[in-house]
This record gives structure tokens, C-alpha cells and sequence, in this order.
């Protein structure tokens, strides 16, 4: 593929852009290459030679095809998908599309350094 991701390690699919800005904020201060992506479009130009980790919000409007894109790379990086508490038919739908993990915002939120940590180096 091609438009290098930058060597990035952590890609954020995510329409939240304050959200996806304290995710990659969180990645830089663990020296961990990321970048932040808003359209499925975008996310299958990149190059995902790299990617360890996606990290994929389920309130974008692409999240499903998002985490089944990134399911299907030979490379098989995790796929950890983030959900609003009250909806549990993302979570179902998450899980359906192949993410290797599903969790609610509150609990991503507090697990996220650890997933950062896991693809360091």
C-alpha cells in the first residue's frame, strides 16, 4: 500500500477528533508512532506494514468496514474497538466484524496506556 503511514505502529480510526488528539497525544508521550484516520477510504491507501495496533471508535459511520479491513491484513495487528456503554449493538457488531478486543470508552480510556505499551518497540 501505499502514502506511508509513517512508519505508524497505532493507527485511530475515529470521527472525534478531540478523542483521536488525546489517543495519538497519548501514544507521543510513549513514543509510539500513530496516526489518526476519519475515513475508511483513507485507512485501505495507507501503508500497514507497521500497524500493531488499531484502535477504532464504533460511533464512525465506517467503524465495521474499518475493523474489517484491518482484520483481513496478513499482518494481523489487534483490533481493540471502543463503544458508548449504552450501545450494546456496537459491541455486537464490533465483535461480528472481527475486532480482537471490544470495550466501553470509560474502559479503553483506562486500559489505553497498557494497549500503547503492548506495541512499543
Amino acid at each position: 500500500m501505499s502514502d506511508g503511514a509513517g512508519g505508524a505502529r497505532v493507527v485511530v480510526f475515529s470521527t472525534d477528533m478531540i478523542f483521536s488528539t488525546k489517543i495519538t497525544g497519548t501514544c507521543k508521550s510513549l513514543e509510539v508512532p500513530a496516526r489518526a484516520l476519519t475515513r475508511l477510504g483513507r485507512l485501505t491507501t495507507i501503508n500497514t506494514d507497521d500497524l500493531k495496533l488499531a484502535l477504532i471508535d464504533m460511533d464512525a459511520d465506517e467503524a465495521v468496514g474499518a475493523i474489517e479491513f484491518v482484520a483481513g491484513l496478513s499482518n494481523k495487528p489487534d483490533v481493540v474497538a471502543f463503544y458508548s456503554h449504552v450501545r450494546g449493538d456496537l459491541r455486537e457488531a464490533a465483535q461480528a466484524a472481527g475486532a480482537t478486543q471490544v470495550m466501553t470508552r470509560s474502559k479503553f480510556v483506562d486500559e489505553l496506556p497498557g494497549l500503547i505499551e503492548g506495541v512499543r518497540g
